[in-house]
């Protein structure tokens, strides 16, 4: 992706995008979406992979101390 900002020239900074980026990942909307077996997208659109058992499990764990430390 960063090439891409490279090439038409956008004026954002690395950290800049880093941080847009991960402030969506870590989203607890987007965390609650994740479901196994869902399909993976790249930024063109195209099926870039598919959610594992791992990726739900390593999801619910993230959820759980994220509860934990608004209680």
């Amino acid at each position: 992706m960063w090439q891409e900002v490279k090439d038409k020239c956008l004026p954002i900074a690395r950290r800049r995008l880093r941080a847009c980026l991960g402030s969506i990942g870590h989203h607890a909307d987007y965390r609650g979406l994740i479901q196994l077996g869902a399909f993976r997208y790249d930024k063109d659109g195209q099926i870039a992979g598919v959610v594992t058992q791992a990726d739900v499990e390593d999801n619910l764990q993230r959820l759980a101390r994220r509860n934990k430390k608004k209680i």
